[in-house]
C-alpha cells in the first residue's frame, strides 16, 4: 500500500507540470507504432528505460498517463505496471528518473488529470481507441457509387483530423477549424456560447497553428484532459489556460495544418458542416446567425 501511495502522489505531482513533446535521445529505441500512431493524433509519449530486456514508454493522451512494456524482439507489448520478482514497482522508480531527466517540464499541460478504480491503479484504455470521438458514425460520410466530390472529399479529411467535441449533448453538428491565437477564432469562441446546450450545438474543434507558439498551444489542446474548457478561458482572455511548452510535440497539430493546406484554407476561423441531405456547407469567418445554421441543417 506505501508503494501505491508514493506512486500515485509522484503521479499527480508530475500531473501538475508542462508537457514535453516526443523527442529521442540516440540511445532509445524507437517507440513501438502502435504508440506512434497516438502521438500522430496528438498523444505525448515518453521513454520509460529498460528493464529485465523489456523497454517501457508512458503515453499521455486526454490528460491520463498510460504505461507499456514492449518485449526485448519487439513481437509483443503489455499495458500496465511493471513490478520485479520481489514484488517492487519498477514504473514508479522509472518515472522518478525520467522526472529527473526532463526536469518540472511534464505534464502540467495536459492537465494531467488520474482516475483510478476501487483498488487505486490508474485506469487505462484500449490502446487502439483513438481520441475521443474521431469515429463518431453520426458524422462519416455515406460513401455514394461514384467518385466523391471536393466538399465530400474535405469533409472526409475532417473527420479523419484529430479533434475533440464541446457540448457532446448538441443536436447539430459543426466543425471548426480553430488557431488558439487567432483573434477571429476567439471571437466566435466567446459568441457561440449561448449555442452550447443540450439540443444546440455539438462544436467539433480541429485544432491547427499558423505559428509555432499557436501550434504548440493547439497540441496542448489535443492531449488535455479538458480542452473545451481550456479553449472557452482562453478565449475569455486567461492566458494561463493554455501553457504551451518550448519541446511539446506538434505532429497531431501540425496533421491538423496540413488538412487546411490540401484544401487551400487559408484563413481562420472556418465551420464547415452537413445538412440531413448530406450537402456539405463552409463558412469561412464568425457566422452572423447560428439559427440559419441549424435550418439549412434541418431543412436541406
Amino acid at each position: 500500500m506505501r508503494y501505491l501511495t508514493i506512486f500515485l502522489t509522484a503521479l499527480l505531482l508530475l500531473g501538475s507540470q508542462p508537457a514535453l513533446a516526443q523527442n529521442f535521445n540516440v540511445n532509445e529505441p524507437e517507440p513501438p507504432r502502435s504508440l506512434e500512431r497516438m502521438v500522430e493524433r496528438g498523444s505525448q509519449l515518453f521513454y520509460l528505460g529498460e528493464f529485465q530486456g523489456m523497454h517501457g514508454w508512458a503515453l499521455v493522451r486526454q490528460g491520463k498517463p498510460e504505461f507499456f512494456y514492449e518485449n526485448e524482439s519487439r513481437t509483443a507489448m503489455v499495458m500496465g505496471l511493471l513490478f520485479n520478482d520481489e514484488g517492487n514497482m519498477i514504473t514508479l522508480s522509472q518515472l522518478s528518473n525520467l522526472h529527473d531527466r526532463v526536469g518540472d517540464d511534464m505534464y502540467a499541460a495536459t492537465g494531467g488529470a488520474i482516475k483510478n478504480d476501487g483498488d487505486g491503479d490508474p485506469v487505462t484504455q484500449n490502446i487502439e481507441t483513438a481520441t475521443e470521438e474521431t469515429a463518431a458514425t453520426s458524422n462519416r460520410v455515406q460513401r455514394p457509387n461514384r467518385p466523391l466530390t471536393r466538399a465530400e472529399v474535405m469533409f472526409t479529411d475532417l473527420l479523419a483530423a484529430n479533434w475533440f467535441t464541446i457540448n457532446p449533448e448538441g443536436a447539430y453538428d459543426i466543425f471548426a477549424l480553430i488557431d488558439p491565437d487567432c483573434p477571429h477564432c476567439k471571437d466566435l469562441i466567446n459568441a457561440i456560447q449561448p449555442e452550447l446546450v443540450p439540443g444546440g450545438i455539438r462544436l467539433r474543434v480541429i485544432p491547427v497553428g499558423f505559428t509555432d507558439e499557436a501550434l504548440r498551444k493547439a497540441a496542448v489542446l489535443l492531449a488535455s484532459a479538458n480542452p473545451g474548457e481550456r479553449l472557452i478561458n482562453f478565449s475569455a482572455g486567461d492566458t494561463s489556460a493554455i501553457i504551451a511548452p518550448a519541446n511539446i510535440n506538434v505532429e497531431g497539430a501540425i496533421r491538423n495544418t496540413a488538412v487546411m493546406t490540401k484544401h487551400r484554407f487559408d484563413v481562420t476561423p472556418i465551420l464547415v458542416y452537413r445538412t440531413k441531405g448530406q450537402e456539405i456547407r463552409l463558412v469561412r469567418g464568425a457566422p452572423n446567425n447560428y439559427e440559419t445554421i441549424k435550418q439549412d441543417i434541418d431543412n436541406n
